[in-house]
């Protein structure tokens, strides 16, 4: 009775647990399923996915917001669009609290209700002259330029303008309004916020159930280069079908912290992947790499693990130094670095020892030809005040998809070759066979 109850409200009860990990898990009853439009029992992990990834992007931060509050022991409600995979677009009212306990998985309990019809009822019953009051009061506080599109009839009113050197109740043509801008956007991002503007992509946005739409811009000025966001507020009431806001935004500083955030984390992901002595990949990083690489790689496509040890590398470190020594691994490494290609993955795994994976080879033949100029190439002589060493380069292979589909199967095959190699004369090349 209660599920009949249930389907007819158009509300389902989510559960959402969130490890310490970060790994979120949301279970739906069947109501809720039918609501998010999926049949069978997908697991709990792609049920929280299909639930967050189809938020329309502008409420992402409300949604987020209360996720957050609830977590910290608030009962919230909010409201949202969310697109469905065969209805579109729908508006959803959202609420919950957190289960208490101590367990070590956080648990939040609540419902998603379809409102859509609701939504549409009441703003029908709003007047247009309200709506554009409410909107210039709330926006002006806000945003550094509000702008009314009348559809039917083309033109742009300038209802407050702090960004660009508009008329404030001025009204004209929208493409006067586009060349206006020209000193202030290069040709292609003009064209695109032309776009937006034009009456045919302001309807299909509001045939698709979009209320708002927002497109950010570079822009040029006296004071230097900054960004703009122009965002669309469509309202889809039948008593003024043709009338748009547009609310424009500085958002230039929010961009510039956004660009020095990905700068920092750009830095933190090289270094985690890098080798602090020679630069090349670490373990992790190469392993990372090549199982992407192997997960997408054609069956019929080779490709080959060269596993690298320098022979009597101790010697250098002995008899000349460990400087020395990081010397010649900082010289290996660059040998390394030029002498394939670019898109090779190189990396040092251990003390003297290395890894080369080469991708979408044509033979074996051509494996063990770039191995032997390799073993070549390493054997070389340094000479310091305590006396000289000559050191060389054993080399394992083993070739995918024969030996492995992964890292692990690869270095494991290209070990066993390389050992083939250390127990005969060192500084040669050893090709791993099944048998």
């Amino acid at each position: 009775m209660a599920a009949k109850v249930l389907q007819a409200a158009k509300m389902g009860i989510w559960t959402i647990e969130i490890e310490p990990d970060g790994q979120s898990r949301l279970y739906a009853d069947d109501v809720l399923l039918e609501l998010f439009g999926l049949t069978g029992r997908p697991s709990p992990e792609e049920c929280f996915q299909h639930w967050y990834q189809n938020i329309e992007p502008s409420y992402r931060y409300a949604v987020d917001d209360a996720l957050r509050r609830i977590v910290e022991g608030e009962v919230v409600e909010t409201q949202y669009l969310w697109r469905h995979p065969e209805r579109g677009w729908r508006y959803v009212r959202c609420g919950g609290q957190r289960e208490p306990g101590d367990a070590a998985a956080i648990r939040l309990n609540g419902y998603h209700q379809d409102v859509t019809g609701r939504v549409s009822v009441q703003r029908e019953k709003e007047w247009l002259e309200q709506l554009y009051s409410d909107v210039t009061q709330s926006l002006g506080i806000l945003f550094d330029g509000i702008l009314r599109l009348q559809l039917q009839e083309n033109t742009v009113l300038v209802v407050q303008s702090a960004a660009f050197p508009e008329k404030i109740g001025r009204t004209m043509p929208l493409d006067r309004y586009i060349k206006m801008l020209q000193p202030f956007f290069a040709g292609k991002e003009l064209g695109r916020l032309a776009e937006l503007m034009k009456r045919e992509t302001l309807l299909r946005l509001r045939a698709e159930g979009r209320d708002r739409f927002t497109q950010e811009c570079p822009v040029k000025g006296t004071q230097g280069k900054g960004w703009y966001a122009f965002t669309v507020l469509l309202d889809d009431r039948r008593a003024a079908p043709d009338h748009v806001v547009v609310a424009v935004q500085d958002i230039s500083r929010q961009k510039h912290s956004e660009a020095q955030t990905h700068r920092t984390l750009q830095t933190l992901r090289y270094h985690a992947q890098r080798d602090p002595l020679t630069g090349l990949y670490n373990r992790a990083a190469v392993q990372e790499y090549v199982d992407g690489y192997l997960e997408t790689q054609p069956p019929e496509e080779l490709s080959a693990l060269l596993l690298v040890d320098l022979d009597n590398f101790k010697s250098v470190n002995d008899t000349l130094g460990h400087l020395k020594g990081d010397q010649v691994l900082c010289e290996v490494a660059d040998l390394l670095r030029h002498g394939f290609r670019e898109n090779d993955i190189i990396g040092r795994i251990g003390g003297d020892e290395f890894v080369v994976f080469l991708g979408n080879i044509k033979t074996a033949e051509n494996a063990e030809h770039s191995a032997q100029k390799l073993a070549g190439w390493l054997q070389r002589t340094y000479s310091g005040p305590q006396g000289s060493v000559t050191i060389g380069g054993s080399v394992g292979i083993a070739l995918a998809p024969a030996r492995g589909s992964s890292f692990q199967q690869l270095y494991h095959g290209a070990d066993q070759a390389l050992y083939q190699v250390k127990g005969r004369t060192k500084n040669g090349v050893a090709l791993y066979q099944n048998d």
